[in-house]
């Protein structure tokens, strides 16, 4: 339940009770699909495609895979937010442009307030996912330059974490009223294993269907790495 969670961004495939212990800890992010699960499987097909396309062609089948994929795990506000950014992203690179992160949220929060006035005020998920993007795209280098004491090793994670989380903060104790007093340890903690988690949880399916007794080995490892994660949630 946990790998089709982050995988997918389906939340209701880990539970009630884990759902809740997510949030309470303030990881519930990693089974809401957002623009980091999407880029993530953006890298990967983009790096697929670049082995056997040529580079408009690789563009194309992109773009096509993320609306695929947007398609698949449902059109919600955050899913669109965040595939209209990828899709600038993998625009961007293909035309050897700089990405301005800043005009792409911009970008994605006009056209989506232009076609659905209403997100502005009764869509939290659409809501948070905006206030956490921009917190990333303001706080989070200036964060990490100023943390000259931290680990380079879990600067990066520390920053992204206190910039999303400084945004996002008023919103979610004015609408929950909760405050995770462990949440940056806890995200430091879980962050760096969801990469592996999503890319182990898509090779058991892939493998378990090509290769039933490989697909033991890579399933055995996705536990292993989802177990930890839920272990320190």
């Amino acid at each position: 339940g946990l790998g089709e969670g982050v995988l997918l961004g389906v939340k209701r495939a880990i539970g009630e009770d884990l759902e809740e212990v997510f949030r309470t800890v303030g990881i519930i992010h990693i089974v809401v699909l957002s623009g980091y699960n999407i880029m993530i499987v953006a890298e990967w097909v983009m790096r697929f495609f670049g082995l056997f396309f040529y580079p408009k062609t690789r563009l194309v089948l992109g773009l096509s895979t993320i609306v695929l994929f947007a398609l698949m795990v449902g059109l919600s506000a955050t899913v669109v937010r965040a595939a209209i950014m990828v899709a600038l992203v993998i625009i961007a690179r293909a035309l050897g442009r700089p990405f301005a992160a800043l005009r792409a949220l911009a970008c994605a929060g006009t056209v989506m307030i232009l076609h659905n006035p209403y997100l502005m005020v009764f869509d939290p998920g659409f809501q948070l996912s905006f206030l956490a993007t921009l917190g990333l795209v303001l706080l989070s280098d200036p964060l990490k330059k100023r943390m000259t004491l931290v680990p380079e090793e879990i600067r990066g994670v520390l920053s992204t974490t206190l910039a999303t989380q400084l945004c996002v903060l008023p919103l979610i104790l004015f609408s929950i009223g909760t405050l995770s007093v462990v949440s940056i340890l806890a995200n430091i903690l879980v962050l760096p294993l969801v990469p592996p988690a999503m890319l182990l949880t898509f090779l058991t399916g892939v493998v378990g269907v090509l290769a039933p007794s490989l697909g033991v080995l890579t399933g055995l490892c996705a536990h292993i790495v989802l177990m930890y994660i839920i272990t320190v949630g």
